[in-house]
Protein backbone atom coordinates (compact mmCIF):
# COMPACT_ATOMS: atom_id res chain seq x y z
CA UNK A 1 0.00 0.00 0.00
CA UNK A 2 1.37 3.61 -0.94
CA UNK A 3 0.33 6.20 1.56
CA UNK A 4 0.62 10.08 0.71
CA UNK A 5 0.01 12.68 4.00
CA UNK A 6 -2.75 14.94 2.83
CA UNK A 7 -4.20 17.86 5.00
CA UNK A 8 -2.24 16.10 8.12
CA UNK A 9 -3.67 12.72 7.44
CA UNK A 10 -3.03 9.81 5.72
CA UNK A 11 -4.26 9.18 2.55
CA UNK A 12 -4.57 5.70 0.50
CA UNK A 13 -2.49 6.36 -3.12
CA UNK A 14 -2.39 2.59 -4.84
CA UNK A 15 -2.67 -1.02 -3.32
CA UNK A 16 -1.34 -4.54 -4.51
CA UNK A 17 -1.20 -8.07 -2.90
CA UNK A 18 2.47 -8.84 -2.05
CA UNK A 19 3.25 -11.77 0.01
CA UNK A 20 2.96 -13.63 3.39
CA UNK A 21 4.52 -11.02 6.35
CA UNK A 22 5.62 -7.93 4.04
CA UNK A 23 8.42 -6.60 6.34
CA UNK A 24 9.69 -3.53 4.35
CA UNK A 25 10.01 -1.58 1.41
CA UNK A 26 12.80 0.08 -0.70
CA UNK A 27 12.39 2.48 -2.87
CA UNK A 28 14.45 2.86 -6.39
CA UNK A 29 15.73 6.66 -6.55
CA UNK A 30 13.18 8.25 -8.55
CA UNK A 31 10.51 6.18 -7.31
CA UNK A 32 9.18 4.39 -9.87
CA UNK A 33 10.53 0.80 -8.56
CA UNK A 34 9.60 -0.68 -5.20
CA UNK A 35 11.30 -3.63 -3.58
CA UNK A 36 9.17 -5.65 -1.22
CA UNK A 37 10.90 -8.13 1.80
CA UNK A 38 8.64 -10.69 1.69
CA UNK A 39 9.59 -12.53 5.60
CA UNK A 40 8.05 -16.14 5.11
CA UNK A 41 8.20 -16.47 1.62
CA UNK A 42 11.75 -15.99 1.65
CA UNK A 43 11.77 -13.81 -1.00
CA UNK A 44 11.83 -9.93 -2.40
CA UNK A 45 9.09 -8.65 -4.42
CA UNK A 46 9.65 -6.03 -7.19
CA UNK A 47 6.32 -3.45 -7.73
CA UNK A 48 6.79 -0.90 -10.34
CA UNK A 49 4.84 2.48 -9.41
CA UNK A 50 3.29 4.14 -12.63
CA UNK A 51 0.95 7.45 -12.59
CA UNK A 52 -0.53 6.37 -9.61
CA UNK A 53 -0.97 2.62 -9.70
CA UNK A 54 0.75 0.33 -8.23
CA UNK A 55 1.89 -3.01 -10.39
CA UNK A 56 3.44 -6.31 -9.98
CA UNK A 57 6.20 -7.07 -12.22
CA UNK A 58 6.18 -11.01 -10.78
CA UNK A 59 9.43 -10.37 -10.49
CA UNK A 60 10.77 -12.47 -7.22
CA UNK A 61 14.45 -12.69 -5.85
CA UNK A 62 14.98 -15.84 -3.94
CA UNK A 63 16.73 -15.28 -0.50
CA UNK A 64 18.24 -18.25 1.72
CA UNK A 65 16.66 -16.16 5.14
CA UNK A 66 13.66 -14.26 6.03
CA UNK A 67 15.00 -10.80 4.88
CA UNK A 68 14.67 -8.62 7.47
CA UNK A 69 16.51 -5.04 6.85
CA UNK A 70 16.96 -3.65 3.13
CA UNK A 71 17.77 -0.44 1.44
CA UNK A 72 18.63 0.62 -1.96
CA UNK A 73 22.42 2.00 -2.76
CA UNK A 74 24.04 3.95 -5.09
CA UNK A 75 25.96 2.51 -8.10
CA UNK A 76 29.96 3.63 -8.78
CA UNK A 77 30.53 4.75 -11.95
CA UNK A 78 33.42 2.82 -13.54
CA UNK A 79 35.94 5.43 -13.84
CA UNK A 80 37.29 5.91 -17.99
CA UNK A 81 40.11 3.79 -19.09
CA UNK A 82 42.95 5.79 -19.63
CA UNK A 83 44.43 5.43 -23.45
CA UNK A 84 48.54 4.70 -23.41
Amino acid sequence: MILRIERGRLTEVARAPTGAWAQGIAFSRDGRMIVVQNMTDRNLGVFRFENGRLRDTGQRIGVNGGPAAIRTADVAQAAPQRRN
